[in-house]
């Protein structure tokens, strides 16, 4: 209802001073609308795969005047798509999701590991610098 809402109703006047307020004026718009009406079909089906930007996909949709029924058809295709995709993946690999967990949790520490020994690298790289002067002979 929410997405039904946002495509006939348009732009609530609270959006549009946020969006002011990000620099979003409307010339910046009407080349996202272009944008957007010359692939409508890839940028909702992307906004819906990727995750994080779905909120933005509906928000350009309705701001692009995208035609509520291709942008339904649209979003159940896609969709449709992700959840054969992701029941296949459960299917092949549901036995295995503690290996590939124990791995995940291998790979993670081993990224926590090298993201905190650059951060002591480039805190201990400040600190001699500015402290140069001082531990000269």
């Amino acid at each position: 209802m929410a997405i039904l809402a946002a495509i006939c109703l348009g732009v609530p006047k609270f959006i549009k001073k946020i969006a002011n307020w990000f620099g979003l004026n409307d010339e910046k718009i009407r080349r996202v609308r272009v944008l957007f009406n010359s692939n409508p079909t890839k940028i909702v089906a992307v906004s819906k795969i990727a995750l994080g930007i779905g909120v933005a996909g509906i928000y350009l949709a309705g701001n692009s005047r995208v035609p509520f029924s291709k942008f339904l058809i649209i979003c159940l295709v896609v969709s449709a798509i992700q959840y054969v995709f992701y029941l296949g993946l459960g299917l092949l690999f549901g036995s295995a999701y503690l290996h590939i967990n124990q791995y995940l949790n291998n790979f993670a520490s081993i990224n926590i590991i090298i993201a905190l020994a650059i951060i002591l690298f480039l805190l201990i790289k400040y600190l001699l610098k500015k402290y140069e002067s001082t531990f000269r002979l």
